[in-house]
């Protein structure tokens, strides 16, 4: 419903794959855990030693993801 509605107002959305790793996944080095369990609310990067909250932490790896295509596209004149 979310991607008829403003497509309608011509807004892109920008989709991560259902697999994307957004919890598991170093905000700032991009490391990816193997595993994160349900009951760890805190992100910690045992390679560069970042912590977050693990819902920010994803919320900021999606950032990354829109921010990204948004730079794609501009670097392509569309």
């Amino acid at each position: 419903m979310l991607k008829y509605k403003v497509e309608a107002l011509g807004i892109r959305i920008v989709q991560a794959s259902q697999f994307f790793a957004s919890s598991k996944m170093c905000n700032a080095y991009e490391h990816t855990k193997e595993v994160l369990a349900l009951f760890e609310r805190r992100y910690h990067c045992h390679s560069c030693g970042f912590t977050e909250a693990r819902d920010v932490n994803g919320a900021l790896n999606l950032r990354h993801v829109a921010v990204g295509y948004t730079e794609t596209q501009n670097a392509c004149g569309v």
